[in-house]
């Protein structure tokens, strides 16, 4: 981002001259230059707006979809062992995104938590990474409602009407101001739970009436034809019940726009996890006690679409019967399928909105790194996707490239069939193994964080005194680092271990294996070849970013704390109320015409210098956040 300062905005030449000596990225300007668009979203999300677009975000239809190839392939037990072994590494890593969020709710905050801490260049794979996972959800959600639509006997033509309505309602409702936009995910989310309600009501009632022995008395019923062994079908559960989870990090997303980031983040960090893993549970023991695992028109694994939770017509006049374990366990109570369908329709259309705003605010938080009138032609084009309009102060132009990313896939789908549809899971496949590869990133960032606030407990006082404990205290994080490695460990095994478990039968090689393996051999691949010419251009390389002092540490969490506020029109009250630990200080955003300064300089120092006007030149900042503070102070 750049920002201007002109004569009579009360700074000096000596001020001027002063400033040039210590930052030394400010430079002259002869020439007038326009003002730049905002670059900072608007703080105007409360808590129980982030706490509803956060559950808006996760529960899509992935959980009804994989919570039946669950069952079906190791059977009730299984898949209750599958949800509770991924429910646990979730909520050990959440416990890592927690604190960390909470202690520094920043833009693109996980990309920024892996730059300080980890590497920057696999901070980058990151940031691409968990942007494709995003783009690659919103086009397979809007799949999804698409071909549920279908079960209402829609010819092509409205399929195709539809496939172009969607994105472009959701591209309009992501582009209204966040206020609005937040107001409207709460009053859907309400919804949401209230629909979703009904349909665990009617489950207990299927349960209660049902007579004879429950199915959930199966235990382990391994699908012979999806795995050859009880290990194997445990196994490829698990690898099933990640999907569901999928986006509960989008918390870190909306830390931007939140309005008190500290206090309103709080409370759905801490909850959202536990409540969504509770969920989870019951709904899948319902299934599990109401369904058979061997139910003729339970989706099966092995022939794993998409859209496949109720049955609709094919082109060809044909059914597909597959039908999830919701749907078999309502019938026994009689609950009309429309209204089933319905739901999963707007389950999916909702969280297809909060992937597009993730994916729009992941763009926009890579982008704000780079400076739109420095950089060459093509970084420039990407710089601009982190302006935000100035009426909405949303970052429209993120939110138009995250909805063409993949705003050709609904139309080559048009045409149902079970290959098309296979290629989509595995698009979505792909999609959630980049999110476990974020998820473990974020465990290194935060056992290297608490290596060093640790090492530097006795340093980080005064100022920095709020860095010294954990952000919130609860069972799992007393346990830290312990629980940062477990859920490290755990995601290793859910990307190496577990999802390796459908190749074991030898089928469909040829397209589960991309959707397997594709995101890590990728994503090593980029991270040798970024530290092989970082060793080409510099003659050295290091695995690990270098924090060697505490001069270091305090630098990396003063940055990242700096970019907390919005870096050029916040709020009225944090344009009244400075941040914890800066008295006296000038750092963070621009505040009333206040010079953003990454560092320590004193207040009464500046305006000392400032008072001496004497017709100062023009001169331009041109601040690029991604940059270390030790090098923005010139040190």
């Amino acid at each position: 981002m750049t920002m201007e300062w002109r004569s009579g905005t009360g700074i000096t030449s000596l001020s001027t001259l002063f400033l040039m000596r210590v930052f030394p990225f400010i430079h002259q300007s002869n020439r007038p230059r326009r003002q730049p668009a905002l670059s900072s979203p608007a703080r105007s999300l409360s808590s129980a707006k982030v706490t509803s677009m956060s559950l808006n975000a996760v529960i899509g239809i992935g959980f009804f979809q994989n919570s039946s190839y669950a069952l079906n392939v190791a059977g009730p037990l299984g898949a209750l062992v599958a949800f509770l072994v991924v429910g646990f590494v979730v909520l050990c890593v959440m416990e890592c995104i927690g604190e960390m969020i909470i202690t520094f709710p920043t833009s693109n905050a996980m990309v920024e938590f892996v730059h300080k801490f980890v590497d920057e260049d696999l901070a980058a794979i990151v940031g691409i990474g968990y942007w494709f996972m995003h783009c690659a959800i919103f086009a397979a959600l809007t799949i999804s409602s698409m071909n549920l639509i279908g079960y209402w006997n829609l010819s092509i033509t409205p399929r195709a009407i539809m496939s172009t309505l969607i994105p472009i309602l959701l591209s309009i409702a992501n582009s209204t101001r966040v206020r609005v936009f937040g107001t409207l995910q709460l009053a859907l989310g309400i919804l949401k739970i209230l629909l979703l309600s009904t349909v665990i009501v009617f489950m207990f009632i299927a349960n209660v009436r049902r007579q004879g022995p429950s199915p959930f008395l199966d235990g382990f019923q391994p699908n012979k034809d999806a795995a050859g062994s009880q290990t194997a079908a445990i196994f490829t559960a698990i690898s099933l019940a990640v999907s569901p989870f999928v986006g509960i990090e989008t918390i870190t997303t909306l830390s931007l726009e939140t309005y008190r980031p500290s206090k309103d983040l709080a409370l759905p960090v801490k909850r959202i996890p536990w409540i969504l893993a509770l969920f989870y549970l019951v709904v899948s023991i319902f299934c599990s006690v109401n369904v058979p695992s061997d139910y003729a028109q339970l989706s099966s694994y092995t022939s794993q679409v998409m859209g496949g939770l109720v049955p609709y017509p094919r082109p060809n006049g044909t059914t597909m019967v597959n039908i999830s374990a919701p749907i078999i366990a309502n019938r026994i109570t009689g609950l009309d399928e429309n209204y089933i369908n319905a739901i999963f329709v707007f389950c999916a259309i909702t969280s297809a909105s909060m992937g597009l705003y993730s994916a729009s605010r992941s763009l926009f938080g890579m982008a704000q790194t780079l400076d739109a009138e420095v950089q060459s032609f093509p970084c420039s084009i990407i710089a601009s996707f982190g302006l935000v309009d100035p009426r909405t102060q949303v970052p429209v132009r993120a939110v138009v490239a995250s909805a063409l990313a993949f705003c050709w896939v609904p139309f080559i789908l048009i045409s149902v069939s079970e290959t098309t549809l296979r290629v989509a899971q595995e698009l979505v496949n792909i999609a959630i193994v980049n999110c476990i590869l974020v998820w473990s990133s974020q465990c290194i960032a935060y056992i290297r964080y608490h290596h060093f606030r640790k090492k530097y407990h006795h340093e980080l006082r005064g100022k920095l005194e709020r860095f010294r404990a954990e952000a919130y205290s609860k069972p799992l994080t007393r346990l830290q680092p312990l629980t940062a490695w477990v859920g490290l460990l755990g995601c290793i095994m859910l990307v190496f271990v577990f999802n390796s478990a459908c190749l074991w039968n030898g089928q469909d090689l040829a397209i589960k294996v991309p959707g397997a393996f594709l995101s890590p051999i990728l994503a090593i691949i980029s991270w040798i070849a970024a530290k092989s010419y970082r060793a080409y251009k510099n003659k050295m390389v290091s695995l690990f970013t270098n924090i060697d002092s505490f001069k270091t540490f305090q630098q990396k969490i003063l940055f990242l704390n700096d970019k907390i506020l919005p870096s050029d029109y916040p709020t009225r009250v944090e344009s009244t109320q400075r941040p914890d630990g800066t008295i006296g200080v000038v750092r963070g955003p621009v505040i009333n015409n206040t010079a953003t300064l990454t560092g320590d300089i004193d207040v009464e120092s500046v305006r000392d210098l400032s008072i001496k006007a004497s017709n100062p030149p023009e001169f331009t900042f041109a601040v690029t956040p991604a940059l270390d503070s030790s090098r923005a102070s010139g040190t």
